[in-house]
C-alpha cells in the first residue's frame, strides 16, 4: 500500500462545509408560511346532492376552516410556527442542520392532516346529516386541506434536500 501524500485528495472524505444558500432557507420559509395560512382556509365542505329526472342538483351547505373543524386542524399553525422558528434560527446561525430540523414539524403536520381525513365523518354528523332526509349529504375535504398536505410535503422535501 502506497503512503498517502499530503497534497492528494482522498476520495471518501467530504470537502469543507460551505454555508447554506439563503435561497433554500427562503423557500423553506415561504413553504412554512403557506402551511400556516392553509390552516385558516376551508378544510371541510358539506353539500347536498339531489338526483332526479337525469339532472343533478348540488348546493353547498357549509365550509369550515381547519382550525374550526377539528383539533387536528388546530395544531397545524403550531407546527408551522415551530418550523418557521427553526428555519429562521438556521438562517441566522448559518447552519443547515438546524434548518433541516424543520422537517419534523412538517411531518407532524402531515400526520395531523391524514388524521383529519380519517375523522372527516365527524363533520358530517355535526353538519346535520340526521336532519336531511332527502338526497345525500356529501362531505369532502376542502382546498385548504389539500394546500396543507402539499405544503407539508414540500416543507419536508425542502428541509431534507441536500445541496449538490
Amino acid at each position: 500500500m502506497a503512503p498517502h501524500e499530503p497534497g492528494s485528495d482522498v476520495a471518501g472524505r467530504p470537502g469543507p462545509m460551505r454555508p447554506p444558500s439563503p435561497g433554500w432557507g427562503l423557500a423553506r420559509l415561504a413553504t412554512a408560511a403557506v402551511l400556516l395560512v392553509s390552516a385558516f382556509l376551508p378544510w371541510a365542505r358539506a353539500s347536498v346532492r339531489l338526483e332526479g329526472f337525469g339532472q343533478v342538483l348540488a348546493r353547498e351547505l357549509a365550509a369550515e376552516a381547519g382550525v374550526n373543524v377539528d383539533g387536528t386542524g388546530q395544531v397545524i399553525p403550531v407546527f408551522a410556527v415551530v418550523a418557521i422558528v427553526m428555519i429562521v434560527w438556521g438562517l441566522l446561525a448559518r447552519d443547515s442542520r438546524i434548518g433541516a430540523l424543520a422537517a419534523v414539524p412538517g411531518l407532524l403536520a402531515l400526520f395531523s392532516c391524514l388524521i383529519f381525513l380519517l375523522r372527516l365523518d365527524r363533520f358530517r354528523e355535526e353538519a346535520g346529516a340526521g336532519r336531511l332526509m332527502l338526497g345525500g349529504l356529501e362531505v369532502t375535504a376542502g382546498y385548504g386541506w389539500y394546500l396543507s398536505v402539499a405544503s407539508s410535503l414540500l416543507l419536508i422535501g425542502l428541509s431534507l434536500a441536500r445541496r449538490a
